[in-house]
């Protein structure tokens, strides 16, 4: 079918309106039921990936906060998070590392006033993008079972190079990776 085929069929289906209102009505359905299914689909698969809560929140971690990252980025960050656990000025498992922040009283994070920014931006926690939630998921299981980047191991810290936080100015910077900044505070 060349392009002129399809021109006319376009303006045989404008001229009779009534049709092409209910060809409209239903590409409009089909493209609803597409995505219903899809959006079901994706949570289901999602959230049989994970074994645990702990794993959950790693993963959710690495995928929110590097998704867009090199490998050896995502990596970073998940071991920040471990290193974090494992010092006593933070909380002691993962979840409570990953959502660690101010709250209102209603138990809702304050926005922009936690550790790991994507927790309280606002914004919900939907994962969109299947194949760097299943890349999450892999890393989060090659972490737990200690794989890590070297210039990082005592990392408890990091932050985009697009910012400068007041806590960063007079800390030894450890390593960039990506677009990530990682440091060891004491």
């Amino acid at each position: 079918m060349d392009v002129r085929a399809v021109k006319k069929m376009w303006m045989d289906l404008k001229k009779s309106s009534k049709y092409f209102c209910v060809f409209l009505l239903v590409l409009f359905f089909v493209f609803v039921i597409i995505n219903v299914v899809y959006a079901l689909i994706n949570k289901t698969y999602a959230a049989s990936m994970i074994n645990t809560t702990q794993e959950s929140c790693l993963a959710e971690a690495i995928y929110f906060e590097a998704r867009g990252e090199p490998l050896l980025g995502r990596i970073a960050v998940g071991v920040v998070i471990l290193n974090r656990v494992k010092e006593k000025q933070f909380p002691d498992t993962i979840c409570g590392v990953v959502h660690a922040g101010h709250y209102n009283d209603k138990n809702v994070p304050l926005r922009n006033r936690c550790a790991f920014s994507y927790w309280c931006d606002g914004k919900p926690e939907i994962v969109s993008d299947l194949t760097a939630w299943t890349d999450a998921v892999v890393l989060t299981r090659l972490i737990l079972h200690g794989i890590t980047v070297k210039s990082i191991l005592s990392a408890n810290h990091y932050h985009s190079i697009f910012v400068n936080p007041k806590w960063s100015r007079n800390v030894k910077e450890l390593a960039i990776i990506g677009n990530h900044k990682f440091f060891k505070l004491k």
